[in-house]
């Protein structure tokens, strides 16, 4: 909930309202936002560069999802219980 809290205030701290996506960007004086296919395509180029295809990891096949199920992983690992892991969505 804290990093929730703080991507908030970025966004109201430097121009940004209550109609912005918590997935909006400020870049070169303007506000742009980021598209599911966008982090797919960079999540892709990172696993063919780590090699994970030679891991049996086909990088087309990883998609915004895995980013979901990786989190929900990692915060398990950490020790969340998983009714909070659930609340994260």
């Amino acid at each position: 909930m804290a990093a929730l809290a703080q991507r908030v205030h970025h966004i109201l701290s430097n121009g940004g309202n209550y109609n912005r996506l918590i997935c909006d960007v400020f870049a070169n004086d303007a506000w742009a936002s980021v598209h599911s296919s966008e982090s797919v395509g960079v999540v892709r180029t990172t696993s063919k560069a780590l090699n994970l295809q030679e891991c049996g990891i086909d990088p087309d096949m990883i998609g915004a999802h895995s980013l979901r199920a990786g989190g929900a992983m990692a915060l398990k690992i950490m020790g969340y219980a998983d009714s909070t892991i659930r609340k994260f969505g």
